[in-house]
């Protein structure tokens, strides 16, 4: 028969080739399967695991047996080790190979639920400390990638395969079921949670109608959660930068400034270039108010966007310097804010617009 490391036996004796005591002879083991060519049936099955003709596992349980699989070295002793089931007892008994090998069970897997110990299995080395790990699996009623057995445990619905209906599985929102994934640490794990990372947003919308990560409350990262950008401030969740000022929505959230409008102040200069620095945000006239919600940034009586428009500097209430302010060369006197002698006389504007002392001549 050919060689194979581990089988279930439902309706047929299973041998495999083993070696196990590393006596340079292949061992041989014999599940306790039925086959009715054999004449056992279910009730008649021999209770009996067969390691070799030296070597006899005999456990009057129901159903020990039904399931044994080579597992690797458990223990650390170099010699390969087995795994045998029984689902009835709720356990799974490991036999550790040597020189020579015994009967007596070595180590015991304990669960709970109805059938812990359905199936086992080997599963290589998970943990990285160079010992071989197992498997104990059980039945999954509702195929949501959690044993009945563990659904159990943590509280979860082993007949609903997504116990808070929000659209991800018991499964994916468990991962481990030995430390079920509890993402906004609120005591409450996921798979029972409706909003998995406690941002606001239910999972489900997150999922069907935000498309943003129900495990991070901050899926762009720009600082704001992903409620607070939905129902708050109306930005992005997405994006970062909604309005693509490159100013961060928190920053401009933070400011004052309008993460929706890249020029809030609609002076036509952007945000991020009259903010600057968003930790100590330029402020030219020192009123208060930053120059990036200020339609008047130097405070001369014109507005930015009309410095821009005559060439004047938005950021200097003089420009020319000629002791008058942009907005009263431009208002009051009608002068040129940019030539500090608009008439080109020899005397600067402030000269010519100062007080006229009145002369009187007798009658």
């Amino acid at each position: 028969m050919p060689s194979r490391g581990g089988c279930a036996f439902e309706r047929e004796r299973c041998i495999s080739q083993l070696e196990l005591q590393h006596d340079g002879v292949l061992e041989w083991w014999v599940g306790r399967g039925y086959s009715l060519e054999q004449g056992f049936n279910l009730e008649e099955r021999p209770p009996v695991l067969a390691l070799g003709p030296n070597v006899v596992l005999d456990e009057s349980i129901t159903n020990y047996g039904q399931e044994a699989q080579i597992i690797g070295d458990v223990n650390g002793d170099s010699f390969d080790d087995i795994i045998v089931s029984s689902r009835d007892t709720l356990e799974a008994y490991i036999y550790h190979g040597g020189d020579p090998m015994d009967s007596d069970v070595d180590q015991i897997v304990t669960g709970t639920g109805t059938i812990f110990g359905k199936s086992v299995n080997g599963a290589g080395d998970l943990n990285g400390d160079s010992f071989a790990d197992i498997v104990v699996n059980d039945f999954d009623t509702d195929g949501d990638g959690v044993g009945d057995s563990a659904e159990d445990l943590i509280g979860t619905d082993k007949l609903l395969a997504d116990t808070d209906g929000d659209g991800l599985l018991d499964g994916e929102e468990v991962g481990d079921w030995m430390n079920p994934r509890n993402t906004d640490a609120d005591g409450e794990i996921d798979a029972l949670d409706v909003d998995d990372d406690g941002d606001g947003l239910l999972t489900s919308d997150e999922l069907t109608v935000w498309f943003t990560d129900p495990w991070e409350p901050d899926t762009d990262f720009d600082g704001l959660n992903d409620s607070d950008e939905v129902d708050v401030h109306g930005t992005d969740p997405l994006d970062p930068d909604s309005d693509g000022d490159l100013l961060m929505d928190s920053d401009e959230v933070a400011l004052g400034t309008d993460p929706l409008n890249a020029d809030t102040d609609g002076d036509g200069v952007s945000d991020a270039v009259e903010v600057g620095d968003p930790f100590a945000p330029t402020n030219t006239d020192s009123d208060g108010l930053i120059d990036a919600r200020d339609p008047d940034d130097d405070d001369d009586g014109l507005d930015t966007l009309d410095e821009n428009g005559r060439g004047t500097d938005p950021l200097n209430p003089d420009t020319d310097g000629d002791g008058l302010s942009d907005g009263d060369e431009v208002l009051i006197h009608g002068t040129d804010p940019a030539d500090v002698d608009t008439d080109a006389d020899g005397l600067d504007d402030d000269a010519e617009s100062g007080p006229v002392t009145p002369c009187w001549s007798p009658m």
